[in-house]
């Protein structure tokens, strides 16, 4: 090798090499203690094979360290991660450096890793959000097979909530933003999110087309990546608990991944009638109306805007028809009305059931707050609030879950997760 010694001379320096090699344990009685360095007057200095359980796996540092047999069963993040500074910078020898581990937990560092680099766009997001933590409940990932965020004497504020899963697939049923930033700052950010987007749609995808049912321009045969790019641009309010916009990229990439042709091309909407007065994109160069929506103002934390009060809803329960032909509209009205001839509409889930492409809606809306007396004020007067809304093909009593993600929910985003009944009732607008 590069020392220039041929095998001979290793063979005859093996023995001085492993002579003074002891096996040294280290406990909790003794812990570093046992590792006394300056005991050992060099050469060869001190050489053992270090035996230890707790005292070890709390991250004691054994100088020069080479090898390191780790088989305690531990499913701990946090033992595991302690563990995993074995190692420190070995000039000269680091190639001789090796971990022997079994192929169960070679698969528990490989989801810590997974779930640490998730955890870090987390805070990248929450950082370009502009997000404080009591606005953002951090999601750390589950392990599948029941790995532990860390051991359940020492959760003190992760607590899983049983059966808290958040699915992905949304097969047949529509999610929207409702929950809006309440500040200038972000409502502005997404304003110019959604002007950039709609500039790169028309150049990619030429001009937009005049919806056949409904006001609103459209954009057909979108790719989902293009969505993508925006779910994962857009400032979701973390409020808006079914509209995790990375989570949904994230499973539209998937579904792309394994040819779900359902959801590779989509149908893009932009309403254009309304009553707040006129909006122009800079960008885009399109000019649509905006709507006068009221908002409720909630102080939080999170501060937050909630669009139509209980009911939630930005836009009308007849949006979801946008993109979809004249004549398969009527098909789907005239069949539902067979069914029961009471009703002027057919329900939404209907015409989910019947679409051909998922839906997305931009909406831009003016708020407004009505006080006790019922007298209307501006919210922040002329500040755009855009706002999204998607609608999934399919039959929601046919939906099954194709892929979701656990997710342990710390408590500042279980008080999110409660529901706030002071909020005043007001239904959605229906054109």
């Amino acid at each position: 090798g590069e020392c220039g010694c041929d095998w001979s001379e290793v063979l005859a320096g093996l023995h001085e090499a492993i002579s003074p090699v002891r096996i040294q344990p280290v406990n909790q009685g003794s812990g570093a203690a046992s590792l006394d360095y300056s005991a050992v007057e060099a050469p060869p200095g001190l050489r053992v094979i270090a035996v230890g359980g707790n005292s070890l796996s709390r991250g004691l540092t054994v100088e020069d360290l080479i090898v390191s047999y780790f088989l305690r069963n531990s499913k701990a993040y946090d033992t595991l991660l302690q563990m995993g500074r074995w190692f420190g910078y070995r000039p000269g020898y680091r190639d001789l450096c090796r971990v022997w581990m079994s192929s169960e937990a070679e698969g528990w560092y490989r989801h810590i890793t997974e779930a640490t680099n998730e955890l870090k766009r987390d805070f990248a997001r929450m950082r370009r959000q502009k997000a404080t933590p009591i606005e953002f409940g951090l999601r750390v990932r589950t392990h599948p097979d029941t790995l532990l965020i860390t051991a359940r004497n020492k959760m003190a504020t992760g607590v899983e909530v049983v059966g808290e899963v958040r699915d992905i697939s949304l097969s047949g049923r529509g999610i929207e933003t409702a929950r809006l930033h309440a500040d200038q700052q972000r409502n502005e950010e997404n304003f110019r999110i959604v002007d950039r987007f709609l500039a790169d749609l028309a150049h990619a995808q030429g001009e937009p087309g005049n919806s056949p049912v409904g006001n609103a321009l459209t954009w057909m045969n979108v790719p989902s990546s293009t969505i993508c790019d925006l779910l994962d641009k857009f400032l979701v309010h973390p409020l808006n608990h079914d509209f995790q916009g990375d989570a949904i990229a994230s499973f539209l990439r998937d579904a792309v991944a394994r040819n779900d042709a359902l959801l590779s091309r989509w149908t893009v909407a932009v309403p254009t009638s309304g009553d707040a007065g006129s909006i122009v994109f800079p960008t885009a160069r399109l000019d649509v109306a905006a709507k006068h929506r009221r908002v409720l103002h909630k102080k939080g934390p999170p501060e937050s805007l909630l669009v139509s009060g209980r009911s939630a809803r930005v836009g009308s329960t007849g949006d979801v028809r946008f993109g979809m032909s004249r004549e398969m509209v009527d098909q789907i009205v005239k069949a539902a009305k067979e069914e029961d001839p009471k009703i002027k509409q057919a329900p939404e889930d209907d015409f989910r059931a019947a679409m051909t492409s998922p839906l997305l809606i931009i909406y831009l809306m003016r708020g407004f707050e009505r006080d006790d007396n019922k007298v209307e004020t501006p919210y922040r007067a002329q500040l755009v609030l855009p706002a999204l809304g998607l609608h999934f093909p399919g039959a929601a009593e046919e939906y099954t879950q194709r892929r979701y993600i656990r997710y342990r929910l710390n408590r500042v985003a279980q008080a999110e997760l409660q529901f706030d009944g002071d909020d005043m009732d007001e239904e959605a607008d229906d054109d």
